[in-house]
């Protein structure tokens, strides 16, 4: 089970995550900085890997939303605006086994969202 972070997280993060056995990566370790959401969420989908991303326009834009929905992915979005590396490093951490958890049990599509404690995963809709 591979977890994608968006370029809207550190790729730090995602190399502290590994360090402990994670199998997670940053996106920029797939494509080139800067792609469009539609083509790197295809492949997010296609190869039936996770995204956490802080981006809630993807969710709102007719396009990237279309392409979580077409592509199947399963994502989830950090709450949260102007929180420090701390603070999201905290919000991951606190939700990771709830995030795990919902990947291996829930069916792509779908969106959950994490509050900015990390101490609560809530399903949102993709209409």
């Amino acid at each position: 089970m591979k977890f994608i972070f968006d370029e809207n997280l550190s790729p730090n993060l995602v190399r502290g995550l590994k360090e402990f056995g994670e199998d997670v990566e940053h996106i920029t370790e797939i494509v080139k900085q800067g792609t469009p959401d539609k083509e790197w969420l295809r492949i997010v989908g296609e190869n039936g890997w996770y995204l956490i991303t802080r981006d809630k326009r993807i969710r709102q834009r007719p396009i990237e939303k279309d392409a979580l929905k077409i592509f199947a992915v399963g994502a989830f979005f950090l709450q949260g605006k102007e929180m420090s590396r701390w603070e999201i490093i905290r919000q991951v951490i606190m939700s990771w086994h709830r995030i795990k958890e919902k990947a291996e049990n829930t069916n792509a599509p779908f969106a959950y969202q994490i509050t900015r404690a990390g101490k609560s995963i809530e399903k949102i809709p993709l209409d």
